[in-house]
């Protein structure tokens, strides 16, 4: 026996906090400074807007979901009405499900072993994840940063249109357009200014590292000090590098600097120029007349009877050149005009005009 189909489809909510979707990731292989290995996300199904929390452990879930829903009581004057999570432990305990009930949250669960009810949440899991991991090894950030680079990807996608709404989930979820002048590309090189008071008078005035994310309690950006293995929120920070540290794709060619032939890719002072149309030299002669050749006939071919056989030959006229009757004569019927007649044609051309026939070279 297998499994039955999945239906297809979801019901969204009709307003903010109609249904939350809900799971836990983790644990990391490499915990943060801190000590976090777990983040739980909370994705509210009408504006799409999402929000994550970083755990030491499981059992710190409950407290997480209550820090939300006060989080969306005073951001949206709204409350959850409908949990949805899967079937874990972290979301079952009695203290859990006595909280919800308390505030009147409806908790809809998955069944054992069936991540597909949970559809929303595992695949929001999985974006938000392949998001961050592209971040840190594009960029060649220490692995213990993912946490920065989860919030990274939430606050970007939070900023981004989904194809099934016109606005942000920033917009439906503070009612208000974002601003996004001021975003960064994750990893950029950067410098932060240092205070004068933190700072002696031969002490450098700015540290380097690189740009991690947007501080939500200030109007500054954070960046990581590697050396120091540490974090510094600054306004004061100048970025170098945003460009994608990816190379280019090539034509696949391969250039041998020891190649004399390829000297000329190394430098580019020696590739050949390239003419253009002003450059390019024409005569300065004028159109030169066609020269005209003079009236002339062949030797008439002799019939059989001996008398000439005038109907083969054209009869000049006053317009026409010699060369249209020459013409004239070659392209003729084979049964008029015999091949050894039109090399007589030729012949007499050459020896009156110095004119060289390719017919004249087939005897």
């Amino acid at each position: 026996m297998s499994r039955l189909p999945f239906p297809k489809g979801r019901t969204r909510a009709g307003q903010v906090g109609g249904i939350v979707h809900s799971d836990l990731v983790g644990p990391f292989q490499v915990a943060t400074p801190t000590g976090k290995l777990y983040y739980v996300i909370f994705k509210e199904y009408y504006g799409l807007y999402k929000v994550a929390y970083f755990m030491k452990n499981k059992s710190e879930t409950e407290e997480c979901f209550k820090e939300y829903v006060e989080k969306m009581f005073t951001e949206t004057r709204q409350c959850p009405r409908i949990l949805r999570s899967d079937n874990g432990g972290e979301y079952t305990s009695n203290s859990f499900q006595k909280w919800l009930s308390t505030k009147g949250i409806i908790h809809q669960t998955s069944a054992a072993h069936t991540p597909q009810q949970n559809g929303v949440s595992e695949r929001d899991n999985r974006t938000t994840v392949e998001g961050a991991r592209t971040e840190l090894h594009a960029k060649n950030i220490p692995l213990y940063l993912w946490p920065a680079a989860i919030k990274y990807t939430i606050y970007t996608l939070n900023r981004t249109l989904h194809h099934d709404t016109t606005v942000t989930p920033y917009e439906i979820w503070h009612a208000q357009k974002p601003e996004v002048s001021y975003l960064r590309v994750f990893g950029t090189k950067a410098f932060a200014h240092v205070p004068d008071a933190d700072r002696r008078k031969l002490k450098p005035k700015a540290v380097e590292g690189v740009f991690i994310g947007y501080c939500e309690q200030t109007k500054a950006y954070i960046i990581h000090i590697p050396k120091e293995r540490r974090n510094m929120i600054s306004r004061d920070v100048k970025f170098f590098g945003e460009q994608s540290s990816v190379a280019e794709p090539s034509d696949g060619m391969q250039i041998d600097p020891t190649n004399p032939a390829d000297k000329m890719f190394d430098n580019p002072s020696s590739q050949p120029k390239t003419i253009t149309d002003t450059q390019i030299r024409k005569s300065a002669r004028g159109l030169v007349p066609k020269k005209q050749w003079p009236v002339a006939l062949a030797t008439p071919h002799l019939n059989t009877d001996g008398q000439n056989d005038q109907t083969n030959f054209p009869k000049p006229n006053s317009n026409t050149s010699l060369m249209q009757d020459v013409l004239n004569i070659l392209y003729q019927e084979p049964g008029q005009l015999h091949r050894s007649d039109r090399i007589a044609v030729c012949r007499q051309m050459e020896r009156r005009n110095g004119f060289r026939n390719p017919i004249s070279m087939l005897e």
